[in-house]
């Protein structure tokens, strides 16, 4: 059995479509939990009608508006089945993707936190076409992650209920619901990637999130028209309060990398840089795309319009 958690908030113009798309999957036995943060528009009474015909449906609504990070991570807490699969309420997904994460993670030690992720392709709304593909830059270690200031896309994944006990367990300040997810599975677990698209990421002006897709030259002219500091001060913030959290429980390697990474700050420009090559800290899997950013960005920063939140795990 697989939970699918998917937090909805005024989507009635794709929330149908992408709950045939779980309809259609190879795989079966699973049940999806979709939760509504308050919703203005007809949502509701679209995920009503998709109840009344599949028993599998469950609507579960917020009684406040959380926003999404939190309706994510309430979703999940609630969860009882060995895996879980994030949904969005607005892609598509190809009909094997259950199947194939299942997969890749079913034979694996469910002691372990597990956290694994496939590529997709990203589709314009707009024009109707595939413009690119998603989940490019793969983070493999802690330290492939911090400086990347995000997480791993939270539609692509899947996890075990060993990662879920984490986030049942550890409260802390939040960036996004998968910047958080993604940092305990590299605190505690493992993570994998799978190489294969099991998705379209639908792309329009009301994402949630700001990622940029399409060719690699375009991504990477992208990201330095966007960012202006090596480090971002809300996904800092977030790394600092979880770790702050959850430091008595981490081994002693991945203590002394957090200590480093939360010191950059505080570095002069010869300290960053000599930081960055001795613990291998890299950006877009690149200690050398790390060491050009610490030359020609200021060190911290606010990137992005994003917000910190606040997660009680036992809430």
């Amino acid at each position: 059995m697989i939970d699918i958690v998917m937090a909805t908030y005024n989507g009635e113009k794709h929330i149908k479509t992408q709950v045939l798309s779980l309809m259609s999957q190879t795989f079966q036995n699973w049940h999806l939990h979709i939760y509504d943060d308050c919703s203005t528009d007809n949502s509701v009474e679209i995920i009503r009608e998709l109840c009344a015909i599949d028993n599998r449906i469950s609507l579960h609504l917020n009684e406040k508006n959380i926003g999404c990070a939190l309706t994510f991570l309430s979703g999940i807490r609630n969860t009882e089945s060995d895996f879980v699969v994030l949904c969005d309420q607005d892609d598509i997904w190809v009909d094997s993707k259950l199947e194939t994460l299942l997969s890749s993670i079913s034979h694996q030690d469910i002691s372990i936190p597990r956290l694994c992720f496939s590529r997709g392709y990203q589709y314009d709304d707009k024009s109707k076409i595939i413009t690119g593909r998603i989940n490019m830059n793969v983070p493999v270690n802690l330290a492939d992650f911090l400086l990347l200031n995000g997480g791993i896309q939270g539609c692509s994944m899947i996890f075990n209920h060993s990662l879920v006990q984490l986030i049942k367990q550890y409260d802390s300040l939040v960036a996004m619901h998968d910047h958080y997810i993604s940092a305990l599975a590299f605190m505690f677990g493992e993570i994998e990637l799978l190489d294969c698209d099991l998705m379209l990421y639908r792309k329009h002006s009301n994402n949630v999130t700001n990622s940029v897709h399409g060719s690699k030259l375009f991504k990477y002219l992208s990201f330095y028209k966007n960012n202006n500091y090596l480090i971002d001060e809300v996904h800092f913030l977030a790394i600092k309060s979880l770790y702050a959290a959850t430091k008595q429980d981490l081994s002693a390697d991945k203590k002394k990398l957090l200590n480093e990474y939360l010191s950059l700050p505080y570095k002069n420009k010869l300290g960053l840089l000599r930081s960055i090559l001795k613990n291998k800290f890299t950006v877009k899997n690149s200690v050398i795309l790390a060491l050009i950013m610490a030359i020609i960005f200021n060190k911290y920063g606010l990137n992005n319009n994003s917000k910190l939140v606040s997660w009680e795990a036992n809430q």
